[in-house]
């Protein structure tokens, strides 16, 4: 079976927990998560407006950032099964090309600031050079 789709999802307690409670439906008010997309594809999370994370490499199969170009962004509402959401998504092509090998998304929910999910989605099968 074929898997297009990887999810992560990061729940923050206010202990500084990574805890995955949230998909119980076990609602907290505390910290609250945001991330910042730049253009580029570059992206912070904050944790209670101080910088927790930061986006480094980009990589599909072979290529790496320098031969990666961000050629789309996407941003929008939507629901699922933690509740409604704000997403903003990133188109990744190979440089020189406009044929979309990846696409990121982040995730951010109204009902609970402290969730926040990243999502990468392959939009065609990768064909990956033997090793």
């Amino acid at each position: 079976e074929k898997c297009s789709k990887s999810v992560l999802m990061l729940c923050c307690k206010r202990a500084g927990i990574v805890t995955l409670l949230a998909t119980f439906g076990i609602a907290s008010a505390g910290p609250i998560l945001k991330v910042d997309v730049s253009d580029s594809g570059s992206f912070e999370v904050t944790l209670d407006g101080t910088l927790w994370l930061e986006g480094g490499e980009v990589r599909v199969g072979h290529l790496n950032s320098s031969e990666l170009s961000c050629t789309g962004r996407r941003e929008g509402k939507g629901t699922d099964a933690l509740g409604g959401y704000t997403y903003k998504t990133i188109q990744w092509s190979k440089t020189g090309s406009n044929s979309t090998l990846m696409e990121t998304s982040f995730r951010t929910y109204e009902a609970d600031s402290s969730i926040l999910v990243f999502e990468q989605f392959f939009p065609e099968t990768l064909e990956l050079p033997a090793q």
